[in-house]
């Protein structure tokens, strides 16, 4: 054996070998280097001023963030996810709170961890772009970094830390959740359903799409026990509201929505069958009203959001959903239509009957709505596996959200997005929320988002 120089000068085999073994050595060095404990590693400091979570799940070979064995659920309440966080650090350009999030589900795959234990996560979400990056130090058994979310009017930064999950070494910290502050015992409201109260009129020139899940003892609504998902996709939220009622002062559409997840608490419910949710985020204040009539069966409310561009307001209604309320012959096969025209246009193959079945059943029970499913199937596996160009992938998203091929202005403008470094997934934010994808997913009797 021989070993050639970059001067061409011959080493002996055994120069060759010591080299060899050095190498062979210094790698063995960074392997065990690392020493990252497998599993979950979490953090949080709920009870500071600006609180914020975090939950890591490391592989068994200590060497990718990953979602395959024990999953993070974070503030998203998703079960696959590798990394989870939410944090409140800093204020907005306004002096309002920060309040981000950012998770990395199993379908944008592993996360690589350096061999010197740094790894980087990136999101961008419309225009928000999301860095969250970290450093392990197995010899301190800790795990630190930083989440920096970004655009024209927001700079949010924050500082975290955490640990394995199970005992082991490094610093105990506050455990991920803070406990729910001890509420006085309400009175309640006798004869409220308890489950899923859920109300929309997709077809009405100011569509809404509202879900309640009412806790056991009806005093409360919940993220306990039956959990709505709405528009967001979640599924551990006490409410879920979006509406288009009402236009802009401009003259364009609202297009709003609010959400309580399980980490802001319960919504009580007065004696008197009335509730109040409220929710700030930089200058946008968000109320969403109700008050349940047992004796109906019904509660009905407004929602409210207004900040220095926008005074949006709908009233809604909503009824207990029944979930074993009989689907009709024609129901599915439009759900199995609209789901079908997805494996077709973007996996480019006909559904197996598993598969079809799955979806079809989700969007049937309202777990899923229609983005959800498109969502699913653009960011699916199989679907990145075919390695489209921007240009095939533009055409994709045309007739399967569209179904009909780009028109030259509006194709002019998402390839010049994607080629200007907004990206993919900055075009399928706009395809999902058009009015053609809209109207596109009620052709099939289904909530579009």
């Amino acid at each position: 054996m021989r070993f050639i120089s970059s001067r061409g000068r011959k080493k002996s085999c055994i120069q060759t070998l010591a080299i060899l073994a050095l190498c062979s050595v210094a790698w063995v060095g960074v392997v065990e280097a690392q020493g990252i404990t497998p599993g979950k590693w979490v953090g949080g400091n709920p009870s500071s001023e600006d609180p914020y979570f975090i939950c890591l799940n490391v592989s068994d070979d200590g060497k990718r963030l990953t979602a395959v064995g024990t999953q993070c659920t974070g503030d998203q309440g998703t079960n696959r996810n590798s990394l989870d966080i939410q944090w409140q650090g800093g204020k907005t350009p306004y002096d309002d709170r920060c309040n981000q999030s950012s998770y990395r589900r199993a379908d944008q795959g592993d996360l690589q961890i350096g061999s010197d234990g740094t790894f980087v996560h990136t999101f961008r979400n419309a225009d928000i772009s999301t860095t969250v990056t970290g450093k392990f130090d197995a010899a301190q058994g800790t795990v630190s970094g930083t989440a920096h979310s970004v655009n024209r009017w927001i700079d949010c930064k924050v500082e975290w830390t955490a640990a394995p999950a199970s005992s082991g070494p490094g610093p105990t910290l506050p455990p991920p959740t803070a406990t729910p502050p001890t509420r006085p015992p309400a009175s309640g409201v006798q004869g409220i359903s308890p489950g899923q109260w859920t109300g929309g009129n997709p077809s009405s020139q100011d569509p809404y799409f509202i879900c309640l899940n009412v806790s056991d003892d009806g005093q409360r609504l919940t993220a306990v026990g039956t959990q709505c998902t709405g528009d967001q996709g979640t599924n551990r939220n006490a409410l879920d509201i979006q509406w288009q009622g009402g236009t802009t002062p401009g003259g364009g559409r609202c297009n709003q929505y609010s959400y309580r997840r399980a980490d802001q608490g319960d919504v009580q419910i007065a004696s008197d069958g009335t509730f109040v949710h409220t929710f700030k985020n930089f200058r946008v204040n968000t109320t969403v009203t109700g008050k349940f009539d047992p004796t109906q069966g019904t509660v009905s409310g407004t929602a409210h959001t207004i900040n220095p561009w926008v005074d949006c307001k709908v009233e809604w209604s909503a009824t207990p959903t029944n979930p074993t309320e009989p689907t009709t012959p024609s129901q599915r096969e439009n759900v199995e239509a609209f789901v079908t025209r997805f494996y077709r246009f973007c996996l480019n193959r006909s559904p197996e009957a598993a598969g079809l079945k799955d979806w079809a059943d989700k969007l049937i029970g309202k777990t899923l709505v229609g983005a959800d499913v498109a969502e699913g199937f653009i960011y699916s596996q199989e679907f990145q596996n075919r390695n489209t160009t921007d240009e095939e992938y533009l055409r994709i998203l045309y007739k399967a959200f569209f179904n009909r091929g780009p028109d030259e202005a509006g194709w002019n403008t998402w390839i010049s997005e994607i080629k200007s470094g907004n990206g993919r997934g900055y075009v399928l934010d706009g395809f999902l929320g058009s009015q053609e994808f809209s109207n596109l997913s009620k052709q099939f009797g289904i909530i579009p988002f």
